[in-house]
Parts: C-alpha cells; structure tokens; sequence
C-alpha cells in the first residue's frame, strides 16, 4: 500500500503568518486581560456601594443624634410653657393698670412664642427622624 506523503509546510518568510501556539497564547491572554478587567471592575463597584453605606449610615446617625437633641429641647421649651402658664395663673392680673397691662401682653407674646417654637422644633424633629428611618438604596447611574 502506497501513502502519499505530505509536503512539508513551512512559513514563507514574507507572508503574515503566526503560528497556532502563538494564536492561542495571544487568545489566552486576551481572556485573562478581560478577566482582571472585569473583576477589577466589580471590586471597584463593590467598594464603591461599600463606602456609600458607610456614608449614609454616618449621616443617619448624625441625624438621629439631631433629632435627639431636638426632643429634649422641646421638652425643655414644654417646661418654659409650664412656668408660664403657672406664673399667669399664679398673678391674677387683671389688666387694671398700664403695668398690669404690659405684663399680661408680653407673657401672651411668650405663651405664643412657647407655642410657635414648640411647632417648630417638633416638625423638624419628625423630618430628621423620618429622613433617618427611610430605606436608601446603591443605584449606580448609567453613563
């Protein structure tokens, strides 16, 4: 039985050829390069939404912390309100003389003050504490 044998091949050494070995290493190190891109790109992502968290949770301590504080100053102004109910109840003030008149006014101003600042501090109280229990989330903006 007679086998044909084959020529060998060899490259010329003008054409544009590279071998498979070489193909396949340039290959694999394409796929390792777009790998490391990727899990770079994740871990980039990662500590992203990481230091994200971190600052959202800082800032609704913050704000608990303020929220705090603003309840104890309107417990503090609810006091003030209760000396002054209690100093008006206290002093009979008729409104007979001009004194009498005077201070019967500005303790009117003070209750309304008391009331006005009572308002106040408890609406922003309820805003701090309201941002600070509301669920915030990582979205990542497409470019």
């Amino acid at each position: 039985m007679a086998t044909a044998t084959m020529p060998s091949v060899k490259a010329v050494p003008g054409a544009n050829f590279t071998s498979k070995r070489v193909r396949k290493q340039a290959r694999k190190s394409y796929v390792r390069a777009v790998l490391a891109n990727r899990v770079a790109e994740i871990r980039t992502d990662a500590a992203e939404r990481a230091a994200f968290y971190r600052e959202l949770r800082h800032m609704k301590i913050r704000r608990i912390a303020i929220a705090k504080k603003m309840v104890a100053l309107s417990i503090s102004v609810a006091a003030l309100q209760q000396q002054l109910r209690r100093v008006e109840d206290r002093n009979d003030l008729a409104g007979k003389t001009v004194a009498e008149k005077k201070a019967l006014a500005d303790l009117d101003a003070a209750l309304d003050l008391g009331r006005a600042a009572m308002g106040a501090i408890q609406a922003a109280a309820d805003e701090w504490q309201l941002f600070a229990k509301k669920r915030i989330y990582f979205t990542e903006v497409m470019a």
